[in-house]
């Protein structure tokens, strides 16, 4: 069964930004057979949630073996958001503070394939009229990897188009969008429990998206609702991220294993990894010309934050407990 959290209505009104930085809450290692895409600086909120949230896949979630879901962004949300141009990401956002579903954090990192396709639309479609998830007569512009992070705290990632067979798909002024994408968890074991981590949506119109999920079998049969999730495109290209990598230490030349390590950029948002048994952290397309704050957080352990100023690649951060950030 289906289950859907109906934001609360308010009488004061919820405006969305229209433009905002792009933000990942988990380092994206983003592959694929082809060249490397660059990556967006800025990306658009297309399709603005109204504080409504699900539990189920209408964005990527690493608890769902299969998601295969596609859903309408109407000419008039496209057009309020002043779109234009070519589509150089696709973003979504996950456990939305003020959503009416509460936060769910996934048991593990999850990693899973994505394929992302877009289809010129009828400027006159309100709904979808077929719940079947097919993406014949689609672009497909992303064909990547997705690692979706175990946390409660508010999650934002955007997909840099590009990979194999993929094209770039660009707006017509005027029209409507569909979205469609194809994800599949890669982990032999799956992150409980399913339906996490809640995805932030708006909930009209009726039929506004379908989406097939299983764990066990895939397979193109939606079911319509009304949730469709909070999306961004990115609508400007610059040169692709610089990597940022160190170490967190317990003492006595030890490496702190499952730290969580979280890099702040200005504007509020972070991404955060979590270190492996050596100890070893790395963020990768990092928004250079930058200044970050990295905080780590780990059982019988603190750590003093660290500005950090990203011009190029940064390597050799070394976090010990009490006393902070040693560049070596």
């Amino acid at each position: 069964m289906f289950t859907h959290f109906k934001t609360l209505i308010s009488t004061t009104a919820v405006i969305v930004a229209a433009f905002m930085f792009v933000s990942n809450a988990a380092a994206q290692n983003i592959s694929s057979g082809a060249s490397k895409a660059e990556a967006p600086t800025a990306s658009v909120v297309v399709l603005p949630g109204n504080d409504s949230t699900s539990a189920n896949g209408r964005a990527p979630q690493g608890t769902r073996l299969f998601i295969n879901t596609k859903y309408i962004i109407l000419e008039s949300e496209m057009t309020a958001s002043g779109f234009s141009g070519p589509v150089y990401s696709v973003g979504w956002r996950w456990n939305n503070p003020l959503g009416a579903g509460a936060p769910a954090a996934q048991s593990a990192d999850s990693h899973g394939t994505i394929k992302v396709y877009l289809l010129d639309t009828d400027p006159t479609a309100t709904a979808l009229t077929d719940p079947t998830v097919d993406p014949t007569g689609y672009t497909k512009i992303i064909d990547t990897t997705i690692t979706i992070p175990a946390t409660a705290n508010e999650i934002n990632i955007d997909l840099r188009a590009g990979g194999p067979g993929t094209s770039l798909f660009t707006y017509t002024p005027g029209r409507a969008v569909t979205v469609l994408f194809q994800y599949q968890t890669t982990d032999p074991v799956l992150a409980t429990p399913v339906g996490a981590p809640t995805v932030d949506c708006i909930n009209a119109p009726a039929n506004g998206i379908a989406t097939y999920q299983s764990n066990t079998v895939n397979g193109t049969a939606g079911a319509f609702s009304a949730f469709r999730p909070t999306t961004r495109f990115g609508n400007a290209p610059t040169a692709a991220g610089v990597s940022v990598s160190g170490r967190v230490m317990s003492g006595a030349e030890r490496g702190l294993t499952n730290a969580q390590v979280t890099l702040s950029d200005p504007s509020g948002n972070s991404r955060t990894v979590m270190t492996n048994r050596a100890g070893v952290f790395e963020f990768s397309d990092v928004q250079p010309g930058r200044t970050y704050v990295l905080s780590v957080a780990a059982r019988r352990f603190s750590f003093s934050p660290r500005t950090l100023s990203v011009n190029d690649n940064l390597s050799g951060i070394v976090v010990t407990p009490d006393t902070g950030v040693m560049d070596r």
